[in-house]
């Protein structure tokens, strides 16, 4: 199975926070946060559509500007997602600068910024490059169940956290996906071409027939030759306090993904500091992480005074913790 989701940490474990979620199928990209981006080349970033931001502190904002830069002058809109106070803060970032001759600039750039509020209420307003990136207001929407984005072959949604302030928690999945089952093709006696991918649609998108090699058929015979499954859900959680609230709602937005990105800045030796700084220990994040029956665990946002092997030797031990003993024997 291809999947149209492949993650990458930009800056690793231990550098500022930055996952490209990168949707080769679409030939684009998203961003969650945007810490420092020198590590994607202009191609990279011409690629990102969306910016899911945790929430605006310098470490998962500084590298705006350079996704800025590489769109001045071509055709993009861009939506970024964040929690309250998002769309002060990007409009202070696009208007930091001095934008002389912009209305002479054809292609337009435009970035669409939304706040996730309580009640699921989303506030949005439009900043474009012909206007100097002045604010207009966009009609308030709501975000039912905190979902963000719901395309083909791409949801993202969020819940409202608590560090400092409020932050937002990801969650990025796939929806069903289709594969077809080659041998049984090839026992009935046909070639693979573009009538498979317009099966596949067919079937995702609950049609009742479908033309074939063997001519136009109900899906209902073609049950043995389509596969669907589930596709990859992927979580990204950061700069979040250890408190029983924050576990309960990260764990309801995480449920069952394959993957989960998570914080691990502190070692649990040092609990009481990490609750001071609104962070989770590597500890909770492996706890949480169980508590949610992901997949597997991708730590981050090491702390450079931790040695790595001892944070995923942590992680590894809540995340997975050992069986009950054995019975002796009588």
């Amino acid at each position: 199975m291809t999947h149209r989701l492949v993650p990458a940490l930009v800056n690793g474990r231990s550098g500022d926070p930055a996952l490209l979620l990168d949707l080769p199928q679409q030939g684009r990209a998203m961003l969650f946060d945007a810490g420092d981006l020198a590590a994607l080349d202009g191609r990279a970033l011409l690629r990102v559509t969306h910016l899911f931001l945790s929430h605006a502190h310098m470490d998962h904002l500084i590298g705006f500007d350079r996704l800025l830069r590489v769109n001045v002058g071509r055709q993009a809109r861009i939506a970024v997602f964040g929690p309250p106070g998002t769309i002060t803060r990007i409009g202070h970032k696009l208007r930091g600068y001095e934008w002389d001759l912009v209305d002479r600039i054809v292609p337009v750039l435009s970035f669409e910024v939304f706040e996730l509020h309580a009640d699921d209420v989303l506030r949005g307003a439009r900043f474009a490059l012909q206007r100097g990136f002045e604010p207009e207001p966009l009609a308030e929407a709501s975000a039912s169940g905190g979902v963000l984005l719901d395309e083909p072959g791409i949801r993202v949604r969020a819940a409202l956290l608590a560090h400092h302030g409020p932050v937002l928690g990801f969650r990025a999945e796939e929806g069903m996906q289709a594969t077809v089952r080659a041998e049984v093709i090839a026992a009935r006696g046909w070639r693979t071409g573009p009538w498979v991918t317009a099966l596949k649609g067919a079937v995702l998108a609950g049609a009742a027939e479908v033309e074939t090699p063997g001519g136009r058929m109900p899906l209902s015979k073609l049950r043995d030759v389509v596969v669907t499954a589930p596709g990859r859900a992927i979580g990204y959680v950061t700069d979040v306090a250890d408190t029983p609230a924050n576990r309960l709602a990260i764990a309801a937005l995480v449920q069952d993904v394959e993957l989960l990105f998570i914080e691990a800045p502190f070692l649990a030796a040092e609990a009481e500091r990490a609750l001071e700084r609104g962070h989770l220990t590597a500890r909770a994040a492996g706890e949480i992480a169980r508590a949610a029956g992901v997949g597997a665990v991708e730590p981050f946002h090491f702390s450079p005074r931790h040695i790595a092997a001892e944070v995923l030797a942590e992680i590894a031990a809540a995340f997975s913790p050992p069986g009950p003993a054995a019975p002796r024997p009588s």
